[in-house]
C-alpha cells in the first residue's frame, strides 16, 4: 500500500542511501567543488591591473557602429548624423574603450567612477580635445546596453556588441571590465595599454592608463 508507514520508511531510507553515496561519488565531489569555486569567484573583490592583450587593433579599428541617435553624442565622436562609422574615424589623439556587461556586477559597481572619468576628461582643456571614452557592451544588444545607460546615468557614447565580435579578436575570454588606451597613429589604432578591472579612482585610473602618451 503507497501511502502505508513501511513504504513511506523505505523512501526516506532510499533518500539517505542516495545521498550518502553522491558524498563518494567522485564526479559529484568534483562538480560541487566547482561549483563552489564559481561561487567563491563571483563574491571576491575584482582588483583592476594592468594587462597584456591579444587584441586585433586593426580588427577593433573596422568595427563598425551605428551612429548615436543622441546629437551631443554625435559631436562628441566626430561623426555623420546617420548611418554607421569606424573607431577609426574618431577625431582623438586617443581613444580610451570601456569592455563592459550589462549584467556585469563589477561594470555596475564601477559606473559611477567611469562617469567621474568622463568629467574629468570633459573639463580638462587638454584631454578634451585629445581623448575619446566610449563604452562597447559585450554580448549585449541595443536594449540591454540601453538599459544599462539609463540606469546608471551614463553621458558618453555606448554601443552594442550583440555577436560578441570583440570577444572573436582574441585568444582568451574577455573579462568586464577591461579599459583599453588605443593611441591613433597614421589614421590607425595601436594598443597603448589595457586595464583589467575596476578603475576604482577616476584620477588615479586616467594617470595609469594615459602614462606615456605625452599629452600636451
Amino acid at each position: 500500500m503507497i501511502g502505508s508507514v513501511p513504504f513511506v520508511e523505505h523512501r526516506k531510507k532510499h533518500l539517505r542511501l542516495s545521498a550518502f553515496r553522491d558524498k563518494l561519488d567522485p564526479k559529484v565531489v568534483h562538480m560541487k567543488s566547482v561549483l563552489a569555486l564559481f561561487l567563491l569567484m563571483l563574491l571576491l573583490p575584482f582588483e583592476g591591473h594592468a594587462a597584456r592583450t591579444s587584441l586585433d587593433s586593426k580588427a577593433l579599428g573596422g568595427m563598425e557602429f551605428t551612429v548615436p541617435s543622441d546629437p551631443e553624442c554625435q559631436n562628441y565622436l566626430g561623426t555623420s548624423r546617420s548611418g554607421t562609422f569606424k573607431l577609426t574615424e574618431i577625431p582623438a589623439q586617443v581613444l580610451l574603450v570601456e569592455i563592459f556587461s550589462m549584467y556585469c556586477p563589477y561594470c555596475q559597481a564601477d559606473a559611477p567612477t567611469v562617469n567621474e572619468i568622463y568629467k574629468i576628461l570633459q573639463q580638462d582643456p587638454v584631454l578634451s580635445k585629445k581623448v575619446r571614452l566610449i563604452g562597447i557592451g559585450t554580448g549585449n544588444t541595443p536594449f540591454e546596453v540601453d538599459v544599462f545607460r539609463k540606469k546608471y546615468d551614463i553621458k558618453f557614447p555606448l554601443f552594442p556588441d550583440e555577436d560578441s565580435a570583440l570577444q572573436k579578436m582574441v585568444s582568451e575570454p574577455i573579462r568586464t571590465p577591461t579599459f583599453i588606451a588605443l593611441k591613433k597613429t597614421d589614421k590607425r589604432l595601436e594598443v597603448h595599454k589595457v586595464h583589467v578591472g575596476e578603475s576604482k579612482n577616476a584620477e588615479s585610473f586616467l594617470k595609469e592608463i594615459l602614462e606615456g602618451l605625452n599629452l600636451k
